[in-house]
């Protein structure tokens, strides 16, 4: 619970007559030589409340902070896992308190679990699309975004029941990443969507601030911006399609025994759970194929990061592992699916699989001959639009 605005105030007004302060956007900053230090308000604690569910108040509400420490259920271990991501970054600290402070201007009830339930469209999206009785079953495994350190999708089980995640940061990759892929369409021009695809590759190896509300790094039209985001919600259902399928395949109950197969194991699942997240709709239905276009998306995206790896050799390799197979390949099964509606002509992804190479070409030149492109602190922004003057903490 926060004091009230005037208290608050005058608080801060006895902090900013120490020297060596100067006012901040939100509270005061305190600097010398040693470092910096950002006080961004005072809040009242419950006398009751154990000491380690303090850092949660700011952006939860106390009766999770209390469900934190006693994780029961797997909604309480997603908000767990949601509110220790949070707490361990100051700018998502910051950028969940400033849309809390939103929602409670706008007459809203806040709490953490309720804000992060307004995200979770493309995955009721996904279920609404079944039967009644499959989207009963679908609706009893606790699923949503939390902000992972790795842009990913897990489908885990936890002590408390199974769960199914996806990283709210890879939404800002996919984002990007459909600038960058279709931005032709999108009406940008080639060095926008080199700056674009540079930003994508950050965010996936963590140098990207997740601030993207606070500091913007493009205003495109709002009519772009919505198809964009339409793109992006494609993926995102894919996303969650592919870890629902994990589930509803029984994947979570298999271990292998064999260890000298568990490449081609491991591989033979993440196969099988691509299939079941598309044809399970019916392989004549629309939404297969439209969750197939999304498939070639995100996989296209990841054809991409495997290029850079073998390229950058400081830049992780996202894309093949002993648990997934190559993204090419992952294409290639999905045309083997034989959909009635098939999003694209194998010509078509061939000249799609053609023009990510052209693009991450180009930016493979600009990181080679930039200065740290992929891991130097800051952001980058897309050139031709009116953003990246902003100061941290001062602005924002």
């Amino acid at each position: 619970m926060t004091q009230d605005d005037d208290e608050h105030e005058k608080l801060l007004e006895k902090f900013l007559s120490i020297p060596g302060t100067r006012k901040a956007k939100d509270g005061v900053i305190f600097e010398n030589e040693e470092g910096m230090f950002h006080l961004r308000g005072v809040m009242k604690v419950p006398d009751d409340l154990p000491v380690e569910a303090h850092l949660y108040l700011e952006f939860c509400t106390e009766k999770e902070a209390r469900r934190i420490l006693e994780i029961a259920t797997p909604s309480d271990y997603l908000l767990k896992r949601r509110a220790d991501a949070i707490a361990d970054s100051p700018r998502l600290v910051r950028q969940i308190s400033g849309r809390k402070n939103a929602w409670k201007k706008a007459g809203r009830e806040w709490s953490l679990s309720r804000y992060y339930d307004t995200l979770n469209g493309p995955a009721r999206a996904y279920v609404r699309r079944f039967p009644k009785r499959e989207r009963v079953k679908l609706n009893a495994i606790v699923f949503g975004l939390a902000p992972l350190n790795q842009p990913n999708g897990v489908c885990i089980r936890s002590l408390v029941g199974d769960v199914i995640i996806v990283s709210d940061s890879l939404r800002n990759f996919f984002y990007f990443w459909c600038i960058a892929s279709l931005g032709e369409f999108y009406g940008l021009n080639f060095e926008q969507r080199i700056h674009a695809f540079l930003i994508a590759l950050r965010i996936m190896n963590g140098a990207e601030a997740m601030d993207f509300e606070m500091d913007p790094r493009e205003r495109l039209p709002d009519a772009v911006r919505s198809e964009v985001n339409t793109d992006v919600d494609w993926m995102m259902q894919f996303t969650f399609a592919h870890e629902f399928a994990h589930h509803r395949l029984g994947h979570l109950d298999i271990s292998v025994e064999d260890l000298d197969d568990d490449v081609v194991f491991s591989h033979k699942l993440e196969f099988d759970a691509d299939a079941h997240a598309i044809s399970s709709l019916g392989r004549n239905s629309f939404s297969a194929s439209k969750l197939a276009w999304a498939a070639h998306q995100v996989f296209l995206a990841l054809h991409a990061l495997e290029i850079v790896g073998k390229h950058q050799t400081d830049y992780p390799d996202f894309s093949v592992s002993a648990s997934h197979p190559s993204p090419l390949d992952r294409i290639a099964a999905i045309e083997r699916l034989t959909l009635k509606r098939p999003p694209a002509s194998p010509s078509v992804i061939d000249d799609a699989v053609n023009a990510v190479e052209l693009l991450t070409e180009a930016a493979l030149e600009l990181i080679e001959n930039g200065d740290n492109v992929l891991t130097k602190y800051g952001s980058i922004y897309l050139p031709g639009f009116d953003v990246g003057h902003l100061r941290d903490r001062i602005d924002y």
